[in-house]
């Protein structure tokens, strides 16, 4: 073979190669119910046999999208965007030829939320720094009770016939309501 025939040999297989390796392309747009393209959505190909993920990227500013180099088999695409309900092609054969799915709507996502009310209450009992908390506001202990009914249920206090507080085997037991000694407080208000 004459060295001008070999070249042109290699040319036309070269050129045939890259032709079949172009063809292996899947397009796909991406738009809502009303029409209109979906940019950045997250577009991944998987294959059908395992769901295992072979290319992902998002769709341009158009909605679309396009997948090259991808090995002939079976695939589905799957597409999701915050807002919308994901959404996936029905399985698809790619062969040596280029694959238009051409349009897929993805539809609002339901929102079954009117409104979400947080509501938060403080444990009975809390400790901080060298100190135990009671958070007796809203609790039904609180309920009918005087502030030594509710220390005599406090972990580790003990309210002897005097009336006297003993905590963990101790005395002179200093007792804070809202960050005021409660014997100044029993001094002002005797029902306490």
């Amino acid at each position: 073979m004459q060295p001008r025939s070999i070249l042109i040999v290699l040319i036309l297989v070269v050129c045939s190669s890259f032709s079949a390796f172009a063809q292996r392309q899947i397009s796909l747009k991406v738009t809502d119910a009303g029409g209109a393209p979906l940019p950045f959505a997250s577009v991944v190909v998987k294959r059908t046999v395992d769901s295992s993920l072979v290319k992902g990227q998002m769709s341009d500013a158009d909605g679309k999208v396009q997948f090259e180099s991808i090995n002939p088999g079976k695939y589905f695409i799957e597409v999701s965007q915050m807002g919308f309900t994901t959404t996936r092609t029905e399985a698809f054969q790619l062969q040596e030829k280029a694959l238009d799915l051409k349009t897929l709507v993805l539809p609002a996502a339901p929102k079954s939320l009117k409104g979400v009310e947080v509501t938060a209450q403080k444990p009975f009992i809390e400790r901080a720094e060298g100190k135990t908390v009671l958070n007796v506001e809203g609790s039904v202990a609180a309920a009918g009770n005087t502030v030594l009914d509710l220390l005599r249920r406090a972990p580790g206090v003990t309210v002897d016939k005097d009336d006297n507080l003993i905590l963990k085997g101790k005395q002179g037991v200093t007792v804070m309501i809202d960050g005021s000694s409660l014997i100044s407080l029993m001094k002002r208000s005797p029902n306490c």
